[in-house]
């Protein structure tokens, strides 16, 4: 009986050893399980912490990278700026210079012109004071020349008539001097032009007659001209 009961006993104790093994697994398990979350949790946490301090320190780089990077892009800008300010400055300051060269060059080029002008003006008045003095001069000459050349034609006409005078007073005194010469003149030459020449039939002596015809005649001629121009 009491073999039939430890032998049940065993048996009860072997099929329940199964069941105990299930439950002490299933008791592990949930002891297990929770230290499991607790780990995985930790580890978590440990790699949570572990991404934030990458983060953290991935920010920090980031953020120092990018105050280097804001700060070299101010200082650019800021140079920049500054050149830039420089240059407008250089170029509004030529900008000023060459409005003042051009505007003493105006007024220098308005002196010029205005000195010119005046240059010009004087010239022109002494130009215009010398040609009306030649002018006068020349006029006044040619009114010297002109009375001069007046009183020379008018001596020299009433030197003309006067020798005229002179010279018909004389040929008349010679025509009166020359008087009875002039007659018997002018005799002779009505002679000779109132010779009758001879007959004559031969042509030589025809020709020779002619001849002394005509230089009688010619001397008539001369002998009357020497009556007009005693």
């Amino acid at each position: 009986m009491a073999v039939t009961n430890n032998r049940r006993t065993q048996m009860d104790t072997t099929e329940a050893l199964p069941a105990i093994a299930r439950e002490l697994t299933a008791a592990i398990e949930e002891i297990e399980e929770p230290l499991k979350a607790k780990k995985q949790a930790v580890d978590d946490e440990r790699e949570r912490a572990k991404r934030a301090v990458e983060e953290a320190e991935r920010a920090a780089v980031e953020a120092q990278f990018r105050a280097e990077r804001e700060a070299e892009e101010a200082r650019l800008k800021a140079a920049r700026e500054a050149e830039e300010a420089r240059l407008r400055a250089e170029r509004e300051a030529e900008e000023r210079r060459l409005a003042a060269e051009r505007e003493a060059q105006r007024i220098e080029a308005e002196r010029l012109a205005a000195e010119r002008a005046r240059i010009e003006a004087e010239r022109r008045a002494v130009e215009e004071a010398r040609r009306k003095a030649e002018i006068e001069e020349a006029a006044r000459q040619a009114t010297i020349r002109a009375e001069r050349e007046a009183a020379e034609r008018a001596e020299q006409e009433r030197q003309a008539a006067e020798e005229a005078r002179i010279r018909e007073l004389e040929r008349q005194a010679r025509i009166e001097a020359l008087r009875p010469d002039a007659e018997k003149l002018a005799a002779f030459a009505d002679a000779i032009e109132t010779l009758a020449p001879p007959d004559v039939r031969d042509p030589a002596a025809a020709k020779a007659l002619g001849d002394a015809l005509s230089a009688l005649g010619a001397v008539a001629a001369k002998l009357r001209a020497a009556l007009r121009e005693p």
